[in-house]
């Protein structure tokens, strides 16, 4: 080998020992160099591998955790800083940051890191040279939650990316979670834009591929929230009325006249209704929420998420919402948020629509998408500007909108369908809504026991309306109002006010000319299925005024209506027909548990007693506390119904109800105990049927027969055996009015541990005894030999004391579980 050639190798050999010693020092040198930056911003950085690249360096394996910010930490998979062209461009691939500790910690940490390692203001040159710095990270994934075990909070979001280059931003990421106890949003394919505008990062654009919600109400409480003051309508509610007591605090003590009162301070100014202050707030949250919306926006910004559906759940009843576009956007100084269906094929039309291509479907979407559309004023007057809401559109199925079977009560929603022309505001000064508009529900299918005990299926309903509510004085006002119903209309208007406690109510109802047998084809069969088979002849109408204020009823206080009524029954099925009650029938009465059972009925069955085989003081008693007029009307006592009304509103609850004899035995003939809308409308058909098809006399023997004197004791037969072991023939004035009188709740008797009626309660028999005299319903004999009865239970004749001389004594007060007054029964 020559001399040339050794010395050659020997070069080379310095030369790789000195890229050698380069390459091994340059590990620990970026190391350090990262090491130092971190804690220049106050975090600890590790590097677990380093190697130069072609235009800059390459690091894997970073983690990054600070002393100021404890409760997060991140992990980066790669990061790779190249210079080109005398820009920095910063790619970051895959890893993740992680955080765990309740929100308001985690946020004032990182607060108190930001405000102690902010950057300070860059040089004029460097500002323009960091400006051309480019970042790119993507690939990694972010979570939070406030607690590692059971988190009631948290967000999560994966595929994160990261794009800032000069003036902008973007960020995008492929899915993304947010919870918040019973409410949780997910996200998927989200992309965000920001914009450097007058020196502030602005939202350009946001958009998401779909956005899925869902919250728990909790169910109404009984309880106030506690974040609301007392509100004084919460305390009227009508109790039952009780002994004397001191006056509360709410009592209006007036001065008398010409003594001189101590000065007392001013009364609290009055605290406005809860429901008020809770529309307020929101109506202030919903402004400032919607400002600061529209501060994060520049110029044309665009909000669009192209299918969003949310469900709302509360106690067994749910409701969704979707799946629809979502846009958000700016409107002459409001911000503008509106809410359409997504179009997606055979999703927007009503049942019965044909198929269609895509693009078929979308115009067909278009055309009847019901739209929502939210208008929240945004300037610097916002506060005294309205809030408006309009939701126009349709016809369209339900289930387009995102309603479900099973959502509070309703059932095939893919046959039903909405149509809606609605405006909404609420004023400036936020003490006044209004609304204007109409809609129609076609094929509407629900089950609820409000309403029926069966299914109602196939319910058609439309309404127009136009009607004003003032927060501030607790008053609604209806100008206009239509319900129709199939054929029947019910048209209203009238006006409601409250102070918290009294209420007062002007309005007038028209129900105009119908046909009775078009009526009855509008009401649904599961809202009436007692009726079904039934025709009937005739027409009906109705004009009606009802006008009260609760505290002075005595003075204010009316209700008068005027029907043209000629229905008539031509046809009644089977199972409805009077011809029935003829002769032995099966009925369902209940037992002391409230179970169901079936039992025999009728003329020739054991117990039952024809017209002529039961003392006339039976009718009598009935008579004077059941249904004073039933020889006058037909079936209906307009008297009755007013002064039920009157009464019930005076005690501020349920006292006295109107029902007749005939009322009462539709019911106990052919309905059962439930207490429903369409419970109520059959029994009007059915005793206007009852008084079409029998005599006076003949209702009266079929209620005596089938009416309910205790437990599982069922007509008057078994009545006057169980209580005095007597022919029904037998009863005397007492026996029989102690029978009418337990009517209201059989279930109690009012005898002595030695079998006499009580006292107290004997007085008020001898009460009502008085009131039947009165209406001549017995003599004055009569009248005597009664006020002389003790009713023993167990006994077929009553106790009888001597016949008194001089006038008859004062029967007393009475009971104190009886009616409030004899008024009760009827007139």
């Amino acid at each position: 080998m020559s001399v040339a050639s050794k010395r050659l190798k020997l070069v080379l050999a310095a030369v790789g020992v000195v890229l050698s010693a380069g390459v091994l020092s340059f590990g620990p040198l970026v190391r350090y160099e990262v090491a130092q930056a971190g804690v220049r911003h106050g975090a600890r950085v590790t590097v677990e591998r380093v190697w130069p690249t072609l235009h800059g360096v390459r690091l894997r394996g970073v983690d990054v955790t600070s002393a100021d910010v404890p409760s997060a930490s991140a992990h980066v998979d790669e990061v790779e800083v190249a210079f080109v062209d005398g820009a920095r461009k910063i790619a970051v691939r895959g890893g993740h940051v992680e955080a765990v500790g309740a929100r308001d910690e985690v946020l004032a940490q990182v607060e108190a890191w930001r405000a102690k390692h902010a950057r300070p203001a860059a040089p004029a040159g460097e500002g323009a040279r960091n400006a051309r710095d480019e970042l790119d990270l993507g690939g990694f994934s972010l979570k939070w939650q406030d607690r590692r075990e059971a988190p009631t909070e948290s967000v999560s979001a994966t595929g994160v990316r990261v794009d800032r280059a000069e003036d902008r931003i973007e960020v995008s990421a492929e899915t993304a979670q947010v919870q918040q106890g019973a409410a949780r949003v997910e996200a998927t394919k989200g992309v965000l834009r920001v914009r450097r505008t007058e020196g502030q990062l602005r939202i350009h654009e946001l958009s998401l591929a779909t956005l899925d919600g869902s919250v728990v109400l909790e169910p109404p409480s009984d309880t106030a929230d506690p974040d609301d003051d007392a509100d004084p309508a919460s305390s009227s509610a009508p109790s039952a009325p009780s002994a004397p007591s001191a006056p509360s605090a709410t009592a209006v003590v007036r001065p008398r006249p010409g003594k001189r009162q101590a000065s007392k301070a001013p009364p609290p100014p009055p605290v406005a209704p809860l429901w008020e202050r809770r529309v307020q707030r929101g109506a202030e949250s919903l402004v400032t929420a919607a400002k600061a919306v529209d501060a994060m926006l520049d110029g044309g910004a665009k909000i669009a998420i192209e299918r969003i559906h949310a469900k709302v759940q509360r106690g067994a009843d749910s409701l969704h919402v979707g799946p629809g576009r979502l846009s958000v956007g700016r409107d002459e100084g409001r911000l503008s948020v509106e809410l359409s269906p997504s179009g997606e094929p055979g999703g927007t039309k009503a049942a019965g629509a044909g198929p269609q291509g895509t693009a078929g479907a979308q115009a067909a979407a278009d055309k009847d998408a019901l739209t929502f559309r939210l208008l929240v004023p945004v300037r610097e007057d916002a506060a005294s500007q309205e809030i408006a809401v309009d939701v126009r559109g349709g016809p369209i199925g339900l289930s387009a909108l995102g309603i479900k079977d099973g959502d509070f009560g309703l059932f095939d929603v893919q046959q039903a369908a909405l149509s809606m022309n609605a405006h909404l505001t609420l004023s400036g000064d936020r003490t006044t809504l209004r609304l204007e508009g109409d809609g129609k529900l076609a094929s509407l299918s629900v089950s609820n026991k409000a309403l029926s005990d069966e299914p109602i299926a196939g319910l058609d309903l439309a309404w127009r309306g136009k009607a004003a509510a003032r927060l501030d004085r607790r008053r609604v006002e209806v100008e206009e109002g239509e319900l129709d119903l199939g054929q029947i209309r019910l048209l209203a208007a009238g006006t409601y006010e409250s102070d918290g406690r009294d209420h007062r109510l002007r309005a007038s109802v028209d129900v105009p000319l119908v046909g009775c047998q078009a009526g009855l084809d509008s009401l649904p069969k599961g809202l009436v299925s007692r009726l079904d088979g039934m025709r009937m002849a005739g027409t009906f109408a109705l004009k009606g005024k009802v006008a009260f204020d609760t505290a002075r009823l005595e003075r204010d206080f009316s209700l008068h209506w005027d029907t043209a009524v000629s229905c008539r029954v031509t046809e009644a099925p089977p199972s409805i027909n009077v011809t029935r009650f003829t002769r032995p029938f099966e009925r369902t009465v209940y037992t002391p548990e409230g179970l169901a059972k079936t039992i025999e009925s009728g003329p020739g069955t054991p117990g039952w007693a024809g017209h002529g085989g039961v003392s006339k003081f039976m009718s009598v008693a009935v008579l004077t506390t059941e249904d004073g007029g039933f020889y006058r009307h037909r079936g209906f006592d307009a008297e009755a119904i007013k002064n039920s009304l009157r009464e019930n509103l005076k005690k501020r609850r349920f006292v006295r109800g109107a029902s007749t004899i005939s009322m009462q035995l539709a019911k106990n003939l052919y309905l059962d105990r439930a207490k429903n809308v369409g419970r109520k409308l059959q029994e009007a058909v059915l005793t206007m049927y009852l008084e079409q098809e029998l005599t006076k006399d003949q209702i009266l023997e079929l209620y005596l027969n089938v009416i309910e004197f205790g437990p599982m004791v069922y007509g008057v037969g078994p009545a006057a055996q169980h209580y005095f072991r007597a022919d029904p023939a037998q009863l005397s004035l007492g026996q029989s009015l102690y029978l009418s009188s337990i009517l209201p709740n059989p279930k109690i008797d009012h005898f002595t541990p030695q079998g006499a009626a009580q006292p107290s309660w004997m007085g008020f028999l001898h009460k009502l005894m008085e009131l039947a005299h009165k209406r001549d319903r017995i003599t004055e004999d009569e009248l005597e030999e009664g006020l002389r009865e003790t009713v023993v239970r167990g006994s077929p004749a009553p106790f009888r004391t001597p016949k008194p001389e001089g006038p008859r004594p004062d029967p007393g007060d009475d009971p104190p579980d009886a009616p409030d007054d004899p008024s009760w029964v009827g007139p």
